[in-house]
């Protein structure tokens, strides 16, 4: 997954390790975070967390002058 991104971060404000780091430590956080039940596990969690920040890629890479004004 993170190879296909690869090409958003050229140009962008931000590195990609810098969006992977933040990534992967709020999927860990956020699995750390949830309680065990039914409705949702820490792998769900971590997942989500993961995946919690992709909209942004997109809209840098494909709107990425809004998307710099409403940073």
């Amino acid at each position: 997954m993170m190879r296909t991104f690869n090409s958003f971060f050229i140009g962008s404000p931000y590195s990609r390790e810098d969006f992977w780091v933040h990534s992967i430590s709020t999927g860990i956080l956020a699995s750390r975070l949830t309680p065990r039940s039914e409705q949702l596990c820490a792998s769900t969690s971590f997942v989500l967390g993961l995946l919690h920040d992709l909209g942004k890629l997109i809209l840098d890479r494909y709107a990425r002058d809004g998307f710099v004004h409403a940073i």
